[in-house]
C-alpha cells in the first residue's frame, strides 16, 4: 500500500510552514532569523530528549529478562516519548502463521481479549507490516478507517494516528510494534527514525529474552524430569508415583493431567480394560466435572483420534492449538458442549506409555484456562516423562508378577512338604509293620521256618529297608527345598569323619569286589561344617561310586587344602577339598551337570541298573551349599568320575 504522510491542518499553517496560525506577535515579521533560531533550538531539544529516551530505554531493556518485561519497558518508556497513548507488542508464533500479543498499554480489556492472537493474514496494520516487512504509518483515524475498514468495528472510538513497525532480528521479521495516538499526528523523518530505532532496540532485547527464556526453560525441564525420575524410582507402587508425577505436571506442563493404565497390556483383547489411575487439576470442582463428564460419555473405541488411537497405534497425539472446529467434530450434546467450552481447552497431548514393545497405558495433558499452547519442546518433554513412567509401571508389574509367582511356588512347596509328611507317616507305618512281622517269622515265633522261607524273609526285609531309605531321601530333599534344615557348624577334623564313614561303606565295596582306599588325611585338616551332614554327603558319594564301578575297580577318598599354592591361599579364604574318585563307567561331558538334578539317574538308563530315588546327589549338593561350600563333578566315559566337596577350613585345635 502507499503510505500516507498528509500534512495536518494545511489551512491553519502560515505561508512559511511554521505551524502557527493567526497574525502572530509581529516578532517574526521584524526578526525572522530569531524565530528560525528558536525553532532550531526546539528541534535540537526534541532530538536530544529522544536520544536520552533511547539511552534510558537501552539501560532499562538490559534489565528485562522476559518478552513481557521487554514489552513493558517499550510501552512505558518508548511510546511515551512519541506522545502515543496506546501500544502493543506482538510476536510471530513458531509456525509463523499468527501473531501473539506479548504486551500492551492503554487498550480496553475487550480489545485485548479479541487480539490476543491474530492470524498473519488478518486485514489489520500490524499483520500487514509483518507480511510486507515495512512500516505502516497512518496520520489519522479517518485514513486508518479508509485503508482498514475491518478496524472500524473493533478499534477504540477515540483512536487517531497509528504506526506499526516490524521487528527484525538477523534480517528476519519476528513481530511488530504498534502505537496509537488519541489525535492526528504527522510523522516526520525523525519520528520514523525514532520508531525504527525503538523497534531495533526492542528486537535485540527480545532475542536476549528469548535466549534467557530458553535457558531457563531448559533448566526447568531438566529439573522436572529429574524430579519425576527420582519419584518414579523411589517406589514400586506405581499408582502412588504416577499420582505424584501428575501433581508435578500441573501446572508446569498442563492445566489437566490424566493417566490411564491398561489392565492387560498384551494387546490380545480390544477394547482394553482401563484403570484411570489419576486425574489432576488445581480446582477440585473441575475434577468433579471431569468425572461426571466421563461417566456420561464412555470412550468411543472406534475413534481414530485421542486416547483410543494412542492405545491402538502406540503413537503420540499432538494438538498444539485446539480449535472450535475440532471440538465441534466431537458431536457432543449442547449441554456438554457448553460445559466443555466453559473448561476452555486450548491444547492437547496424549502420549502412550510403552515398555518392551507393549502399550501399558497413556498420559493425557491439556491446556485450558491458562490459554497456553504447546510447542515442540513440550511434546518432547511429555514423551520423555511417559518413557520414564512406562519403565516404572513395567518394573512394578514385573515385581508383582515375580512376587505372585514366588507366593504360588511357596504355596505349592508347602503343599508338597505337607503331602510328603503325610506320605511319610502313611508309608512308614505299614513298612515298619512289614519289617516287624518278617522278623517275627524269621525268629520262629509262629513256628519253625525252612531255609527257603528264611531266604524269602531276607528279601522282604531288604526291600523294606530300601523303601524306607527312599522315603527318607524324599523327605530330606523336601526339607532342603523348604529351607527347614538346621545346620550346626563346628570345626570338624576330617580324619575323624573319614574314620567314621569307612566301616559303613566297606561292606558294600567288599560285596562287589571293589578296592576302597582312604588316603592319609593330615591331622591339621579341619573343616567348618555340620559333622552329621558332612558324613551323609560322603556316604552318598561313596555309595554312588561303588554302585557305578565294576568289580575289580577302585574308589579313592582324599582330602587336601585348596588352593595348593601359598600365594593364592593368602589371596582368599582357605578351603578344604574332599575328593571321591572312582574307576566306574563315567558320564558324558554334556550331561555332567544333569546328574545333580533331582530324580535323575543317568546310570540307571545307560550304564546298567541302579537303585535309589535319584535324589542322593541333589541332596548332597544342597547340603554342601547349606554349609557354605560346593559339590562339583568331573567325569570321562570309560575312565571314571571324581566328585569334590569344598568347604571352608576350620580352626585347628590348640590341644
Amino acid at each position: 500500500m502507499t503510505l500516507s504522510r498528509k500534512a495536518l491542518g494545511a489551512d491553519e499553517r502560515d505561508a512559511n510552514g511554521t505551524g502557527f496560525k493567526g497574525t502572530g506577535t509581529g516578532i517574526t515579521d521584524r526578526h525572522p532569523s530569531l524565530e528560525a533560531e528558536r525553532l532550531a533550538r526546539r528541534e535540537a531539544e526534541r532530538l536530544a530528549s529522544r536520544l536520552t529516551a533511547l539511552q534510558s530505554l537501552t539501560a532499562a531493556l538490559g534489565e528485562a529478562h522476559t518478552a513481557a518485561d521487554v514489552g513493558d519497558v517499550v510501552m512505558q518508556h518508548g511510546l511515551s516519548t512519541l506522545g502515543a497513548a496506546r501500544g502493543a507488542l506482538m510476536l510471530l508464533d513458531d509456525d509463523r502463521q499468527s501473531l501473539k500479543l506479548i504486551s500492551s498499554i492503554g487498550y480496553p480489556d475487550e480489545l485485548l481479549d479479541q487480539f490476543a492472537s491474530v492470524p498473519l493474514d488478518a486485514p489489520y496494520p500490524i499483520p500487514e507490516c509483518v507480511r510486507t516487512e515495512r512500516p505502516v504509518l497512518l496520520v489519522s483515524g479517518t485514513e486508518r478507517d479508509t485503508h482498514y475498514p475491518a478496524l472500524v468495528l473493533v478499534r477504540a472510538p477515540d483512536d487517531g494516528a497509528l504506526a506499526a513497525v516490524p521487528l527484525r532480528h538477523r534480517g528476519q521479521v519476528i513481530g511488530a510494534l504498534g502505537a496509537t495516538w488519541l489525535h492526528s499526528h504527522a510523522f516526520d523523518p525523525d519520528d520514523e527514525a525514532f520508531l525504527v530505532a525503538l523497534a531495533a532496540q526492542c528486537a535485540q532485547a527480545l532475542e536476549r529474552a528469548r535466549l534467557f527464556d530458553a535457558a531457563a526453560a531448559a533448566q526447568a525441564r531438566a529439573e522436572f524430569l529429574a524430579d519425576a525420575t527420582q519419584t518414579l524410582a523411589a517406589s514400586l507402587d506405581y499408582e502412588t508415583t504416577l499420582t505424584h508425577v501428575a501433581r508435578t505436571a500441573v501446572p508446569f506442563l498442563a492445566d489437566w493431567c490424566a493417566v490411564d493404565i491398561v489392565a492387560d497390556p498384551s494387546g490380545d483383547t480390544w477394547p482394553p480394560v482401563l484403570d484411570r489411575v489419576v486425574v489432576m487439576h488445581s480446582d477440585p470442582a473441575k475434577l468433579a466435572w471431569a468425572a461426571a463428564f466421563r461417566a456420561r460419555h464412555p470412550i468411543r473405541w472406534d475413534q481414530r483420534t485421542g486416547l483410543p488411537e494412542v492405545l491402538r497405534s502406540g503413537t503420540t497425539q499432538f494438538i498444539p492449538r485446539l480449535t472450535d472446529e475440532m471440538v465441534m467434530s466431537w458431536n457432543l450434546e449442547p449441554d456438554d458442549m457448553a460445559m466443555l467450552r466453559e473448561i476452555a481447552l486450548s491444547a492437547y497431548i496424549c502420549v502412550p506409555l510403552r515398555a518392551r514393545g507393549r502399550t501399558l497405558g497413556a498420559v493425557t495433558l491439556c491446556m485450558a484456562e491458562s490459554r497456553r499452547e504447546y510447542a515442540a519442546t513440550d511434546r518432547w518433554l511429555a514423551e520423555e516423562l511417559a518413557q520414564r513412567a512406562a519403565t516404572a509401571v513395567d518394573n512394578a508389574r514385573l515385581l508383582r508378577d515375580a512376587e505372585t509367582a514366588r507366593a504360588t511356588a511357596e504355596k505349592a512347596n508347602q503343599a508338597k512338604a505337607e503331602f510328603l509328611a503325610i506320605m511319610s507317616h502313611e508309608l512308614r507305618t505299614p513298612l515298619n509293620a512289614i519289617g516287624g512281622y518278617a522278623q517275627l517269622l524269621e525268629l520262629g515265633v509262629h513256628g519253625p521256618t525252612t531255609d527257603a522261607q528264611r531266604s524269602t524273609l531276607a528279601r522282604i526285609q531288604r526291600s523294606q529297608h530300601h523303601l524306607l531309605g527312599m522315603i527318607n531321601e524324599v523327605l530330606n530333599y523336601a526339607r532342603l527345598e523348604s529351607a527347614t534344615v538346621h545346620y550346626e557348624l563346628t570345626d570338624v577334623v576330617m580324619r575323624a569323619v573319614l574314620g567314621a564313614v569307612e566301616p559303613l561303606v566297606l561292606p558294600q565295596a567288599g560285596e562287589k569286589g571293589i578296592t576302597l582306599r582312604f588316603e592319609e588325611c593330615a591331622e591339621e585338616i579341619v573343616v567348618r561344617a555340620d559333622a552329621d551332614k558332612l558324613q551323609q554327603i560322603l556316604i552318598n558319594l561313596l555309595s554312588n561310586a561303588i554302585k557305578f564301578t565294576d568289580a575289580g575297580g577302585s574308589v579313592t577318598v582324599a582330602c587336601s587344602l585348596q588352593p595348593d599354592d601359598a600365594d593364592a591361599s593368602a589371596a582368599q579364604a582357605p578351603m578344604i577339598a574332599i575328593a571321591v574318585r572312582d574307576t566306574g563307567v563315567g558320564v558324558p561331558l554334556d550331561e555332567v551337570l544333569r546328574i545333580f538334578d533331582p530324580f535323575v539317574q543317568l546310570g540307571r538308563s545307560r550304564y546298567g541298573a541302579g537303585e535309589g530315588s535319584g535324589l542322593g546327589l541333589a541332596i548332597s549338593r544342597d547340603l554342601a551349599r547349606g554349609m557354605g561350600g560346593e559339590l562339583r563333578a568331573t567325569s570321562e566315559v570309560g575312565v571314571g568320575s571324581t566328585f569334590t566337596v569344598t568347604l571352608a577350613a576350620g580352626q585347628v585345635s590348640a590341644g
